[in-house]
């Protein structure tokens, strides 16, 4: 397969460069003689072509980095031969109906109809890969430059598209070369500063604080309240927006408020004196004459400053001293903004007094046409009450700072990690716990850095382990203790038995954790989901951050624990819920962690049977280990003891752990004596061997199964659904041995055992058998044929929601589009394989999709990829 798909690509490439060159001649254009390809004479048939194209298409524009240096250093027939070669290489990875040409200088336009965006970064990363491994005389090696951009429906003109991909081109320049930028991340990239990877997320609102700046300097005053809680990113934020003030020469004078007194005037004159620090001496000069004389109160604040007092001969009334005062202020910071625009940042203002906070509100609206963006700074939103005065005066907005959302949180990990292969696991994991709370991540990525659970193996594979829930990073605590400083000693007894409640926390449960009633309750949860620390969806409460529930259970005393482990279990046990599978869970989770041995025997047997009904392989395996490290075999229930070891022993194999999976099955075999349980376990045990590649005890066992299935008194859906299933595995392991009529008689089998028996028949085993049908078609070349069955079967497959049938389809189907020429659909399916054999853990099946990965990456020289893929396929 793999030979006859890179022969494709190549013989593709060849006759449609051929092609194309000869319909560009007879339609008048030329052909650029150093590369071969089209000049910019052919711009004006291509803009016809593709300005009414209903369907997306992709333009790359391709520019040599440092190309005048290579003239200027090695001269211009090494220039030359740089040129002729990139044209080489473009033509070489072109497919029919791309069309290139070379745009001028050293920048090559490629169009590629049909193609999405993505798509196109398959062909960017191959041009990269080959024109990067090339060495030039001299030692000479060279990269170049990309920009990608994709038609959309109002900008399907060529020449929107050129313009597109060279703003593109423009970003990968100036973010380092030899590299590729797609044109619809530059919305994403252009409104942060070139150092974006250290701040994730928040482009929106720096966005909004540009503008700001923007109409400040241009217009008059704005004035903005930033909210957050702690460790959300204001600080980070602020940085961003300092360096783009700094751009555009705005000086910024930030003054922070502390926890302890400060005068009421504070946050006006600390600013003003960092202000007038700024100006030169005859700025300064020329302010103090502009002002004239002002109040006594204002030059004995500002007195190093020399400003000229009144000399008044009535004595004001305090009212009157204040608002002359205030003018005072005001005027100054209105004459230092004539001299320049500026920004305030008046910073952690819920340490500042409601007074403070007020006066420095008035000042601001008395100067409405100053140039000056103001910037009020807090954790909580309630100084809003404070800010009346200027929020009339002056246009005015809030931007309140939510948590990061899940997209970046994979952006910080990919960041902190340097790698794109990161588990949804971590994610998981980093989303519960944080919060969003970009504080809070950052730690706990050092953290888990820091103690082994995070890690990246070979080819950039995240490597994770998940820590104990009540383990948390020991420089969080404090951060915590800072959020719960406002909560009572009855609000922070609530917040344990909360936190120890779990997913299932409710008002109903709470209250009878707590034996407080529902009204009283329902008011301190109220204030605590205002304090940011709880979330209420109408249903359910959870916590905002996962650390700080941690925290509160590794608080809780371990009898105290256990006590409510049992309360919290007897209550969801209690009838008062629904018994689906997620109280099921939580039930068994409670019950597990209290004294009551029999009722977490129960419940770990429930949760694992209804786990395995979801298909959640990993929590099944957990349960059912639960059950048999607690049951005794003397009095444990045989049937159900006898299912707990079969259901191990499969989803262990499953799993990839093939040597427990032959532990628990072989356990089955000495349980059961039923012939129908005997038929499952062969069969199961055949399918394990087969996992193996232990071909010659697969077909032993599922010869086994099909003898005992004969031998049956009476045949049932159970034992055909087992019999079937080893004559469709047995089919697959005689097409490895190149048996292929054998294969055909026991699929002939199979389509009788089917068609002669319907009740209690899997419907997933008529997708396995198009499959098969498929497999053995495909051996002998028919290829259509092939296609048609692989269809059948995948469309039962997915209509049964069989997920494993689903996988290992999709997998084989991926070589008969290699064949027909698709490859993008052939590498969709393999990466909705990889997906869904992730979703299954399934090993082998994840094994077996990384390396047909691999190959295929390495058959398109992207081998940076392959060695990736490559070595997941070793982990």
């Amino acid at each position: 397969m793999i030979r006859a798909f890179t022969e494709g690509v190549r013989d593709n490439a060849s006759r449609n460069t051929a092609g194309d060159l000869m319909n560009m001649r007879t339609n008048g254009t030329g052909i650029d003689p150093l590369t071969g390809l089209n000049d910019r004479s052919a711009l004006p048939g291509l803009s016809r072509q593709f300005s009414a194209r209903e369907h997306p298409w992709s333009l790359v524009m391709l520019d040599i980095d440092h190309f005048k240096l290579v003239n200027d250093i090695y001269g211009h027939l090494a220039g030359d031969d740089l040129l002729s070669h990139v044209g080489q290489t473009i033509r070489y990875n072109l497919k029919r109906g791309d069309q290139a040409l070379r745009f001028g200088g050293d920048e090559f336009i490629v169009i590629l109809p049909d193609t999405s965006g993505d798509n196109a970064l398959d062909l960017a990363q191959r041009l990269l890969f080959e024109l990067r491994k090339r060495e030039f005389p001299g030692g000479l090696k060279v990269s170049v430059s990309m920009g990608i951009a994709q038609s959309k429906s109002d900008d399907a003109d060529l020449s929107n598209l050129i313009s597109m991909a060279d703003q593109a081109l423009y970003h990968a320049k100036e973010t380092g070369r030899g590299r590729f930028v797609l044109a619809d991340d530059l919305e994403f990239l252009k409104n942060v500063e070139p150092d974006f990877s250290h701040m994730v997320g928040r482009r929106d609102e720096l966005h909004q604080l540009r503008e700001l700046v923007n109409e400040a300097i241009e217009d008059s005053a704005r004035f903005c309240l930033l909210t957050g809680f702690i460790g959300t990113g204001k600080t980070k934020l602020l940085e961003e927006l300092l360096n783009y003030s700094q751009f555009k020469s705005i000086p910024t004078f930030t003054t922070e408020s502390h926890p302890v007194f400060q005068e009421y005037s504070f946050l006006v004159i600390n600013t003003i004196r960092k202000a007038l620090e700024h100006l030169t001496e005859n700025q300064l000069y020329n302010l103090k004459n502009t002002v004239k004389a002002v109040e006594h109160s204002t030059a004995e604040q500002l007195s190093e400053f020399s400003f000229t007092a009144k000399q008044r001969t009535v004595a004001a009334t305090p009212e009157e001293e204040k608002a002359r005062y205030r003018r005072d202020l005001g005027l100054i910071l209105k004459e230092i903004s004539r001299i320049t625009p500026f920004s305030i940042v008046l910073d952690n203002l819920h340490w500042a007094s409601a007074r403070s906070i007020q006066f420095a509100s008035e000042v601001i609206s008395t100067v409405p046409d100053a140039n000056i963006l103001y910037i009020a700074v807090s954790r909580n939103q309630n100084i809003f009450r404070y800010l009346k005065p200027v929020w009339t005066s002056v246009p005015s907005k809030r931007i309140h700072l939510e948590p990061l959302t899940q997209p970046d949180v994979r952006t910080m990990v990919f960041f902190a990690m340097k790698t794109p292969a990161i588990p949804d696991e971590v994610q998981n994991y980093l989303m519960r716990q944080s919060g969003g709370n970009a504080l809070f991540l950052r730690k706990l990525i050092s953290w888990g850095l820091k103690l082994g659970y995070l890690s990246v193996g070979k080819g950039e594979v995240c490597v994770w382990k998940e820590p104990e829930e009540e383990e948390l990073p020991g420089d969080i605590t404090p951060v915590i203790e800072i959020m719960l400083e406002s909560c009572s000693e009855d609000e922070l007894a609530i917040l344990k038995r909360a936190a120890l409640a779990g997913e299932l926390l409710d008002l109903k449960l709470l209250c009878e954790l707590t034996s407080k009633d529902e009204y009283t309750l329902a008011e301190t949860l109220d204030r605590l989901v205002d304090l940011g620390l709880l979330k209420d969806d109408g249903r359910r409460y959870t916590f905002s951050y996962g650390v700080m529930k941690s925290l509160l259970i590794s608080r809780i005393s371990p009898s105290l624990r256990q006590l409510l482990h049992e309360k919290t279990a007897s209550f969801l046990a209690s009838g008062k819920y629904p018994e689906e599978n997620s109280v099921i869970t939580e039930t068994a989770r409670h019950f597990c962690n209290s004294r009551n041995n029999d009722k977490a025997l129960e419940y770990a047997e429930k949760a694992a049977r209804a786990t395995f009904a979801r298909g959640l392989h990993s929590d099944c395996i957990h349960w059912y280990q639960e059950y048999l490290n607690r049951v005794s075999p003397d009095t444990a229930d045989p049937e159900t003891y006898l299912k707990a070891h079969i259901n191990t022993g499969i989803l262990y194999s499953i799993t990839g752990k093939a040597d427990l999976a032959e532990k628990y099955l072989v356990k089955a075999i000495s349980l059961a004596s039923d012939p129908m349980d005997m038929c499952a376990i062969y069969h199961r045990l055949g399918r394990n061997y087969k996992r193996k590649s232990d071909y010659p005890s697969a077909l032993h066992y599922f010869n086994k199964t099909i003898s005992v299935g004969n031998e049956a008194s009476e045949l049932n859906g159970f034992c055909i659904n087992n019999m079937a299933g080893a004559l469709l595995e047995t089919s697959f392991i005689n097409l490895l041995q190149n048996k292929q009529n054998d294969a055909r008689e026991n699929l002939k089998t199979v389509r009788e055992l089917l068609d002669r028996h319907t009740d209690g028949i899997d419907k997933s085993l008529e997708g396995m058998y198009f499959a098969r049908l498929a497999d053995i078609e495909a051996e002998t070349g028919s290829w259509k044929t092939a296609l048609e069955e692989y269809e059948k079967g995948l469309e039962i497959c997915v209509r049964e929601k069989d997920t494993q049938g689903e996988a290992l389809i999709l997998n084989n189907m991926h070589d008969l589009y290699a064949q027909s020429g698709d490859y993008n659909t052939m590498l969709d399916s393999l990466k909705q394989t990889i997906k869904l054999n992730g979703q299954l853990g399934d090993q082998l099946g994840l094994a077996i999709g990384y390396y047909n990965l691999a190959e295929t990456y390495t058959h398109l020289n992207m081998l940076d990829l392959a060695k990736r893929y490559f070595q997941m396929y070793i982990e």
